[in-house]
Order: C-alpha cells, then sequence, then structure tokens
C-alpha cells in the first residue's frame, strides 16, 4: 500500500462514511467524543480519545483519554485538530464532522480554517463531500476526473491570486470575495485540477495553536518574509492583513479517496 500523507484520522460524532475510512491508512486514529461509538460499531478501536464525551454519554474506557468539560470555548473537533498538530501530526483527514446540524458543520470549516493556517493540511470526509481548507501559500492538486464537480469559496472577505488549472472554468490570479457565489460549481473535465492561492500580504500571521480559536488570544506572532526571525506584535487575533484562505469542495461524481488530493505548500 502506498503510504498516506493524511497519517492521522480523527473520527467525530456525526454522519461516518465507514466505507471511505475502511479504505484508507492511518497511522493514528482518534475518537471526538461520540465517534468512539461509530469506530466500535465497525471493530475499530481508536488509539486515543478525546472530548468532553457529552454526545458519547460515557467516558470510554479501555483507551488513553483526554476529558475536557462541557462548558469550553472550543469544540471538540477544534481541540483534536491541536491535538494533532501538538504531536507533529500535519497531514489529518476528519470524519464525523459534516453532515447533521448545521452549525456543527460551520464550526468544523472554522476549525478546517485554523488547521489551515497553523500549516496543517486537512480534509474533512462526508458522505458524498470533501472539504478541504487552503491557506495563501497553499495548492491543492486533483488527480484527473471524468465527472464530477467542485467549489471554491473564500473564508475570508476577500482572497487573492487564485488559480484554477485543469477544471471546465479556468481561473489565472483572480480575487474571490466571500459575498459572491463565483466560485460554486465548477466541473471536473478529464484532467488534474491544481487549485492554488498566492501567500498575500507581505507579513503572514502565524499563531501557535490555532489563531481562529475562541480562546481570548491577544498576542500573535508575526514572521516577516524578508527576515529571519519572528517578533512579537501588539495586533488584532489575525493581525490588521488577515491572510488568503479557501474552502475547496469537490462534490458529486469525484472520488474521494485521500489519494487522490495532494496538498503542498507552494512557496
Amino acid at each position: 500500500m502506498p503510504e498516506n500523507r493524511f497519517s492521522c484520522a480523527l473520527v467525530g460524532a456525526a454522519s461516518f462514511d465507514a466505507d471511505h475510512f475502511s479504505a484508507e491508512h492511518f497511522d493514528k486514529v482518534i475518537a471526538v467524543d461520540g465517534g468512539f461509538s461509530s469506530l466500535c460499531a465497525i471493530g475499530v478501536t481508536p488509539d486515543f480519545a478525546l472530548g468532553d464525551f457529552d454526545s458519547l454519554g460515557h467516558v470510554p474506557q479501555g483507551v488513553p483519554i483526554e476529558r475536557h468539560p462541557v462548558m469550553k470555548d472550543d469544540s471538540d473537533t477544534a481541540l483534536a485538530l491541536e491535538w494533532a498538530l501538538a504531536h507533529d501530526m500535519r497531514g489529518v483527514a476528519v470524519y464525523g464532522a459534516l453532515g447533521g446540524r448545521l452549525d456543527h458543520t460551520l464550526a468544523t470549516l472554522s476549525a478546517l480554517v485554523g488547521a489551515a493556517r497553523a500549516g496543517m493540511h486537512a480534509v474533512a470526509v462526508g458522505e458524498g463531500n470533501v472539504v478541504v481548507a487552503l491557506a495563501g501559500g497553499m495548492s491543492l492538486e486533483i488527480a484527473a476526473k471524468d465527472a464530477g464537480t467542485f467549489s471554491v469559496f473564500s473564508a475570508p472577505d476577500a482572497s487573492c491570486g487564485l488559480t484554477e488549472r485543469g477544471p471546465l472554468y479556468e481561473v489565472e490570479n483572480a480575487t474571490l470575495r466571500n459575498d459572491v457565489t463565483l466560485g460554486l460549481s465548477n466541473e471536473f473535465v478529464g484532467k488534474p485540477v491544481s487549485i492554488s492561492l498566492e501567500q498575500g500580504a507581505k507579513r503572514g500571521a502565524a499563531v501557535r495553536g490555532f489563531p481562529c480559536s475562541f480562546r481570548r488570544v491577544r498576542r500573535i506572532i508575526h514572521f516577516d518574509i524578508t527576515g529571519s526571525s519572528p517578533k512579537r506584535a501588539e495586533r488584532g487575533l489575525l493581525g490588521s492583513d488577515p491572510p488568503n484562505l479557501i474552502w475547496v469542495m469537490p462534490t458529486k461524481g469525484a472520488s474521494h479517496d485521500c489519494e487522490q488530493f495532494r496538498i503542498s505548500n507552494c512557496i
């Protein structure tokens, strides 16, 4: 079996694509709250369990756990992504975090934003759809497909330097705003698709942990790409120049196995 760059799987409590999960190979499998039941249902014992376990209804036994209070600032999915980052697992597939309650799905999209900004390569897998978050300076390569669609949306007010090569509607160095639907339903036409986003501002914000976490972060570390050492700056949570960031959502007709997606840093 070829090496899978997505070395860690997080499994949450929402709709679980067990067939997709079973066809993949992961070095670590983390149960996120009620995802413990989903894994047990297919005979998989996770390496670790994390969350407040309100969805599960009990604290798992027989596996290492990290229990969090029900009243907290972050979702269990965001905490699990932070755990993966802290353990140097930057290629993560997230299951059981799409579908179900709309607010939970939106929270997952926010958590993916934080993961991308922290330099992680994360993909959320639902039943029939996938979501990938790309920060400025990242690119996504999708293997050739004869049919299917994908959509691209901007997370901040605007994402600059968007390039899409290979689909029916190609885009070069475009600006995508989050108040338009221009990125909806592009089409695969039998060629590999490359989606990339320019770095954006010359000063990019880098936060230890997740900048979109609801923790009351007041100080962040800024890296000047022309210099060698970080320096602290008193700025807002995301700084005055929010980095570019998009969601890419392949949908119907597209193969969703993780080996079809290659995320890389293009700077």
